[in-house]
């Protein structure tokens, strides 16, 4: 989602992050860091179906299993596009 800042300095402080995208300090790591919370973890529901002459015929079928949600962490080393991610099942400050 997109916010519109009220502060009155944010134009300053968005040029001074721009800043580090254009033209990056030496030896400096540029990260770009997000957070998806929420996350629903779903596990395709897996089966077989026992045929008359006694084969199994195995697949996915559409419906799912449910493991509550967990949180993407994400960032963007912006020089090299590596990308460090780590997920957590609990959200609490630790995190």
């Amino acid at each position: 989602s997109w916010c519109e800042s009220n502060d009155p300095n944010f134009t300053a402080k968005a040029a001074d992050v721009v800043g580090l995208y254009v033209a990056p300090p030496a030896k400096a790591i540029v990260l770009c860091v997000d957070e998806k919370p929420s996350i629903q973890a779903l596990e395709r529901a897996q089966g077989y179906l026992k045929l008359p002459n006694g084969s199994a015929l195995t697949g996915q079928s559409h419906d799912y299993k449910r493991h509550g949600t967990t949180t993407l962490f994400a960032a963007l080393e912006v020089a090299t596009g590596k990308i460090i991610a780590t997920h957590s099942k609990r959200r609490r400050r630790v995190e």
